[in-house]
């Protein structure tokens, strides 16, 4: 098992930095996400929570000592991810897991936005993953969470930068002011 996490600080403040994340998808730096589909949102008026679950399609990208375990390449694969943004608190936290070929490699991911506690209005996003391979020798699982840890080294800036990009495009325009506004009267 191999334990990854990132730190990163947004010159953006919380309620941007969420309201991109949802406009995250589709976008040209990640090709790689062919759908995304909302399985289940629901409000709990008490907790003043918002929960979603979303099935995400990816195109595969098996390594090619994988191969042998799933029969070839994997073309698709398929990842769900269940997030909590709770308004009073101004916390999201969204956690993603593989179902895809998840009994030879395990993916957890869990991502963090709260508000900076020192800066104010400057958002911290942790993001951390959890990568168990369940493969037939110490070699081949150690081979295959580097292989996740790679991807994860190699992907999470890009992360940063596309919500960075749509905080600067979002920021300028009059509507997501008063989607936020919408947002914090409803706390």
């Amino acid at each position: 098992m191999r334990l990854w996490t990132r730190e990163h600080v947004y010159d953006h403040s919380w309620d941007l930095v969420t309201f991109a994340h949802w406009n995250k998808y589709p976008h040209s730096k990640y090709s790689h996400v062919l759908d995304v589909a909302v399985l289940d949102q629901h409000v709990d008026v008490t907790a003043g929570t918002l929960h979603t679950t979303r099935l995400f399609q990816c195109e595969g990208n098996t390594p090619s000592f994988m191969k042998i375990f799933i029969g070839g390449s994997m073309n698709h694969a398929y990842m769900i991810e269940k997030s909590v943004v709770n308004a009073r608190d101004r916390k999201m936290v969204l956690k993603a897991h593989n179902i895809s070929f998840s009994n030879f490699l395990e993916i957890v991911e869990t991502c963090t936005y709260s508000p900076h506690p020192e800066i104010q209005g400057k958002t911290l996003f942790v993001q951390e993953a959890c990568i168990k391979a369940y493969l037939p020798t110490s070699l081949l699982k150690g081979k295959a969470e580097g292989w996740g840890i790679a991807n994860f080294n190699k992907n999470s800036p890009k992360g940063v930068e596309v919500i960075n990009e749509l905080c600067n495009k979002l920021g300028k325009q009059e509507s997501p002011q008063q989607e936020i506004e919408f947002l914090q009267a409803a706390e």
